[in-house]
């Protein structure tokens, strides 16, 4: 062996030196490069997890697991979608964190990550330190459920910020943050999170492009569902219970079907039941229970509200009711609205129908009632094919509508609700007949057969029950008479004679409302019920007759004084006012009529006086019934 010089010793060393430290360089550039490489193995394998699904939520936790686990210095991470109708930026997902973080709702701007979206820019959190200064912007309510989700801490030590950028608009924002150690995010770290965050952006791009054409769809399918179960009901000539069952499985929301006067005919999936009034609390009207509701109303009201809809069923000229979907605890859509019409469309066919058959039914039942109150033909055929027992027993009612139109109500609306009032205290055919005469309801009421006068008082209990259901339908003033208990079909003619009479008797004399009775009409009864009306008006003329004349020549209120007079129990005073005159006036005019009737000669005068007035109202012609 060669002896080394000093020199030369130190040169070995210097050399063996400096390969120990090329060495060392060596290793850790090697680890580096080796860690660069398991960062890429696991972007990679996050980027194919993110493009082989196209559920959101799954995406977005994939990407914070993803995030967490390429950049070694993350210990927790948080996710944040924009919600435009709301205004903030939601926590999706999050990892590292407790669930109290999820309760965050940030503004654009607020706290990293709302900056990083309100900017556009990555950003990077050195120390705690900077961390701090980033977090001041966050909100008390916000501030208070991070530090429950962090044990306590107000700020990380360390953060990277990145927004999620689609179409250069952003949409998101994505943070890592080391909470508990402090170590640093590098220029590596934030370069592989912007990498992660463009891969996220696609993902989530494509799968809100996805799940838009789904729901697309699934509407179109949903649609043509609507649409071939209405028009199936349709051919099937279904009722409008099948329409309002169908649409609210259809829809998921409660349906109800009115007629015209908001009566509720159908319901299906909600509190609404068929029976009763469409009420203003149903559709959020303020105000009164008690106040009168129109389809306007409802609909002026349903078009300002996003839960519920209403849509008018029409006729070729006229409203026949709505179709109302809601209220529901969602908003009523697009499809819903064009469902609802559809709806209608069909709720509009079967009503029609419905009309039809009421009106060939009704012409019957009209066709009967003529023959009853002729007491012609077979009147037990008749009876039998309108569905009465031709061997109960029966009572006639008669049903004025009084009270004049309005602006709202004509005469035609008033009769419709009247009759639908009689129809629906009837129930059903076998329980008699209701037809429309004029300004009059006739009807022909079946009394169960019962012993002495159960069978009157029934028929009694009936009528005013009938009555109180027009006051309860707000059906304007009625007068109604009800005639004796007839035990043949035959004495019903008789029975109408003297009902109607009665009626226009009660009618001319002011009686606008009330249940009469023909057996508590006292004398007007018995007038009416004399077979030979001609020896009627010449009796009226005998007695009357000087009295009218001299009206009419001289322009006088002989006779109306005279009515007036008997009325008010002859009180001279009490005519007086109700006349508008003097009581002198009326003196003269009473001394007028004894002079031209002679009357303090005929004891009996005065009462042949009041006869022949009442009998005057009897026979006067009118238009009450036609």
């Amino acid at each position: 062996m060669v002896p080394r010089t000093p020199d030369a010793l130190m040169v070995a060393t210097g050399e063996v030196d400096a390969a120990a430290s090329t060495r060392r360089a060596l290793h850790a550039r090697l680890n580096e490069l080796t860690a660069r490489v398991r960062r890429l193995h696991k972007l990679a394998s996050v980027s194919r997890s993110l493009t082989s699904s196209l559920d959101s939520d799954q995406i977005i936790d994939g990407i914070m697991s993803g995030a967490v686990a390429v950049i070694d210095a993350a210990d927790s991470g948080l996710l944040l979608m924009y919600e435009e109708g709301q205004g903030k930026l939601l926590v999706r997902a999050s990892i590292g964190m407790g669930d109290e973080v999820r309760g965050i709702r940030l503004n654009p701007g607020e706290a990293m990550s709302g900056l990083a979206f309100a900017t556009g820019e990555s950003l990077r959190y050195e120390d705690d330190a900077a961390a701090r200064e980033g977090m001041q912007s966050l909100s008390p309510e916000n501030r208070a459920l991070f530090r429950k989700a962090n044990g306590g801490l107000d700020n990380p030590k360390s953060a990277l910020c990145v927004p999620l950028l689609s179409r250069g608009h952003p949409i998101g924002a994505m943070v890592v943050e080391n909470l508990r150690n402090p170590f640093s995010f590098t220029d590596s770290d934030l370069e592989l999170l912007q990498a992660l965050a463009q891969q996220a952006a696609i993902a989530l791009e494509n799968s809100r492009l996805f799940e838009a054409e789904r729901k697309s769809r699934l509407e179109f399918e949903r649609v043509l569902r609507i649409d071939e179960t209405l028009t199936e009901i349709v051919l099937q000539e279904k009722g409008l219970a099948d329409i309002a069952e169908a649409l609210s499985d259809l829809l998921g929301k409660p349906v109800a079907i009115t007629d015209a006067f908001l009566n509720i005919t159908a319901a299906a999936g909600a509190e609404l039941k068929a029976g009763r009034k469409l009420l203003r609390a149903d559709v959020g009207l303020p105000g009164l229970t008690g106040l009168s509701l129109k389809i306007d109303d409802v609909l002026d009201r349903t078009s300002m509200l996003t839960n519920i809809v209403a849509v008018p069923i029409t006729g070729a000229s006229e409203r026949l009711g709505l179709v109302v979907i809601g209220p529901s605890a969602e908003e009523v859509s697009d499809i819903d609205r064009a469902a609802a019409g559809h709806a209608a469309a069909a709720a509009g066919l079967a009503l029609l129908k419905e009309r039809a058959v009421a009106e060939a039914g009704a012409r019957l039942r009209g066709d009967f009632l003529d023959a009853l109150l002729a007491g012609e033909g077979d009147l037990a055929a008749y009876a039998a094919a309108v569905g009465i027992d031709p061997n109960e027993s029966y009572g006639l009612i008669i049903a004025v509508a009084t009270e004049k139109p309005s602006l709202t109500t004509t005469d035609r609306a008033r009769m419709r609700r009247l009759h639908s009032v009689v129809e629906g205290k009837l129930g059903n055919a076998t329980a008699g007949v209701a037809v429309e005469r004029g300004r009059s309801i006739v009807v022909v009421s079946v009394v169960e057969k019962r012993e002495g006068d159960a069978t009157r008082n029934q028929l009694r209990r009936w009528s005013e029950e009938l009555a109180a259901s027009f006051t309860a339908a707000r059906a304007g003033e009625c007068l109604v008479v009800i005639g004796d208990v007839s035990h043949r079909l035959q004495d019903l003619s008789e029975a109408y004679r003297e009902v109607n009479g009665l009626a226009q008797v009660l009618e001319r004399s002011g009686v606008a409302s009330g249940v009469y009775f023909a057996d508590e009409l006292g004398v007007l009864q018995l007038l009416l019920k004399l077979p030979e009306q001609q020896s009627l008006a010449a009796f009226i003329d005998r007695v009357l007759g000087p009295v009218e004349t001299y009206d009419k020549s001289h322009s006088t209120q002989l006779v109306e004084t005279l009515r007036c007079y008997l009325e008010l129990n002859r009180k001279i005073g009490a005519t007086a006012k109700s006349m508008g005159v003097h009581p002198h006036t009326i003196q003269y005019r009473l001394q007028k009529v004894t002079d031209l009737l002679q009357l303090d000669a005929r004891p009996a005068a005065w009462l042949d006086l009041e006869l022949a007035l009442r009998s005057r109202e009897l026979i006067r012609p009118t238009t009450l019934v036609q």
